[in-house]
Formats: structure tokens, C-alpha cells, sequence
């Protein structure tokens, strides 16, 4: 069975690892798919897991696999949440295939409360050209637009040694790099790891 993302539940325990979540915090995986990362941290790391996907067949395959398993259908733009509710979030391949990121993390942003955490694994583009694939952002252009949303970085790692033996997958199952091969070399494809938390306003 393939994994729903480079490096699998191994990169996901680095990510939760790297968050320091105490057991029982409140933990929202955004794009959730069929649930893997949500019962992960369910059953090993013991945090009040939740996750949201705008899939519904995904989000049944699912329910028929582990009946119970708290996912909602949702899209990354509308969270079905209160303001200030979440200690964490995750976001594992999922960003770069919603409509507009930047609406999605302004949710997150939301979200979360006081100094929460927001982890993403996700591709880049290495080719600091850029402009190639809209889907491609670049190291910088994903630093910039957290940053812009209100999240200060604290850990950023490249992971592209993950993406070997897992692009093919990654075309097929979330149809993130449609645009061709032509294209994808031009942006020369790479994977991160970021770690971010909510930065302090001033009136709080």
C-alpha cells in the first residue's frame, strides 16, 4: 500500500516529534484523506486528532476502514471551527492542491490558538526561476506567504530525498503535477518540512 505522502507516517512522527504537542491537545490534519495521519495521532501520540477533507469518497473509504474515526468534509477555506480552538494543525501534502493557500492558512491562522503550531510537509520548486507550474512555489515564496499570514518560521528542512520512487504516486493520487513532465523538470521538484507557529499580536 502506497503512502498518501513522501516519507510516510516515518516523516509524520519526525513532524510531531519536532511540534512537541502534550498528549491530549487538540490537533486538526487539514486534507486528511482517508484518515491515516488522524489515527496515527489518535492512537500513538494520544492527542484529540480531527481531520477535514473536501473528498467525501475519501473520507468513506475512511469510515469503512476504521468506523468512528472523527473526519469531517470541508473545504481548507471554510474550517468548521470556532477562533482559537486548535493547539495544532497538519498539513501534509495538501496545501499546494487547495485552491488558494494563502485563504487556507488564513483560516488555519484563525484556528489556532495563542502561539499554536502549524506543521507542513509539501513540494517546492527548486528552480528559483519560478513561474513555470502556478502549482510551484519556491522556498522563498512559501516562506513569504507564511510569514504574511501570520506565522513565524521556527524549523524548515528540505526533504527531497523523499520524493524518489514517490512522484508517479503523487501525480496519480493528487494530481498535483498535471501539467506534464516538460513542465516538472523545468521546476525541478524538492519536498519540505516546516514547523511555524502563530505569531504573538501585539494586542494579545
Amino acid at each position: 500500500m502506497l503512502h498518501e505522502h513522501p516519507g510516510g507516517l516515518g516523516l509524520t512522527e519526525q513532524l510531531i516529534k519536532l511540534c512537541g504537542f502534550s498528549p491530549g491537545a487538540k490537533v486538526l490534519d487539514i486534507g486528511c484523506g482517508i484518515g491515516t495521519t488522524v489515527e496515527y495521532l489518535r492512537d500513538v501520540w494520544k492527542l484529540q486528532a480531527i481531520g477535514v477533507d473536501i473528498s467525501e469518497t475519501r473520507l468513506v473509504q475512511g469510515w469503512n476502514r476504521t468506523p468512528g474515526l472523527p473526519l469531517l468534509q470541508a473545504p481548507g477555506e471554510c474550517l468548521p471551527f470556532a477562533d482559537a480552538t486548535m493547539d495544532g494543525v497538519i498539513a501534509e501534502c495538501s496545501l499546494s492542491v487547495m485552491e488558494s493557500a494563502g485563504a487556507v492558512l488564513t483560516e488555519i491562522e484563525r484556528i489556532l490558538n495563542k502561539n499554536g503550531i502549524l506543521a507542513i510537509t509539501d513540494v517546492y520548486a527548486r528552480n528559483e526561476a519560478g513561474g513555470f507550474v502556478p502549482e510551484y512555489k519556491t522556498c522563498k515564496e512559501w516562506q513569504d506567504i507564511l510569514l504574511q499570514h501570520g506565522f513565524s518560521i521556527r524549523c524548515w528542512e528540505d526533504r527531497s530525498n523523499l520524493l524518489p520512487g514517490f512522484l508517479a504516486s503523487l501525480i496519480m493520487e493528487q494530481g498535483i503535477l498535471r501539467l506534464g513532465l516538460e513542465s516538472i523538470k523545468k521546476v525541478k521538484p524538492g519536498y519540505f518540512l516546516v514547523m511555524a507557529e502563530k505569531a504573538t499580536r501585539e494586542d494579545e
